[in-house]
């Protein structure tokens, strides 16, 4: 039984040549329903990005080999870490004299996103030995713990009055695209927004959201002429992070519509 939109998809794609590019697929039932209801029109093409295994997805052209994306290498994973923690600054020699990139690799086996998010908790610490801390906090006779415990950290070492505001992406869908003003408001309506002497709320609301994204766990999707943040969203690790992190920590309870309200919690 297909419904209105699938239908109307169908027709609009039927007879026409198409690029469908699917970003991001986390599940195989979403990719099948979406195969269901795309006509078969000749030299038409889905792009398609994913974690899953290829093996696991049906109706893929066994021609067509699938290009698999690598992490950051040595020498990209360190230009990336660089230009986070130190921005245009060289670094200091005693992160060169003590190797320390080494301990950042293989925390975060060069996956970009462990990379800036390490980066966004090692930035605020100006001592050696705290970086030597983290590390080993993050790591256990020499072998990295799950990367999840990179997202646990760096919530850990969030200001306490930006946690209740990082926590709030719980309560919007992922792959969300965020106004930030919009979102600035919704945090001072639910009070999450400290007041400040000489600054409005929208200020210091706005100077949250700048921890957040120095921080690397909100990115900025775009930016506008005077440079200001124009639109942000959270990363699907991260979001997947908050809602569970928000649920356990009683921050709010999130219900898909398969779940049945407890009336006694």
């Amino acid at each position: 039984e297909t419904t209105d939109m699938e239908f109307k998809l169908w027709q609009n794609l039927e007879n026409r040549r198409y690029l469908v590019v699917l970003d991001g697929l986390v599940s195989i039932s979403d990719w099948n329903s979406l195969f269901a209801v795309l006509p078969h029109t000749n030299g038409s093409r889905i792009l398609l990005t994913t974690h899953l295994n290829v093996k696991e997805i049906n109706h893929i052209d066994p021609q067509i080999a699938p290009i698999k994306l690598p992490y950051l290498d040595v020498k990209h994973g360190e230009e990336l870490f660089c230009q986070r923690v130190f921005g245009t600054i060289e670094p200091p020699q005693i992160y060169r004299s003590k190797g320390y990139y080494k301990n950042v690799h293989n925390i975060s086996t060069g996956l970009p996103l462990a990379i800036t998010v390490l980066a966004g908790i090692l930035r605020s610490k100006l001592i050696p030995m705290e970086w030597d801390v983290i590390f080993e906090q993050l790591e256990s006779n020499g072998q990295p713990k799950p990367v999840r415990s990179i997202w646990s950290l760096a919530f850990d070492d969030l200001p306490h009055y930006v946690k209740s505001c990082f926590l709030y992406f719980a309560s919007v869908s992922e792959n969300v695209i965020l106004y930030p003003d919009r979102l600035v408001r919704l945090w001072i309506a639910e009070g999450f927004v400290m007041p400040k002497k000489a600054e409005t709320l929208e200020d210091v609301g706005f100077d949250y959201l700048k921890e957040l994204v120095a921080r690397g766990l909100v990115q900025v999707m775009e930016k506008d002429a005077g440079g200001s943040i124009k639109l942000v969203a959270i990363h699907n690790l991260l979001h997947a992070f908050v809602e569970s992190e928000a649920q356990d920590s009683s921050f709010l309870e999130i219900h898909h519509h398969a779940n049945v309200v407890n009336p006694n919690a």
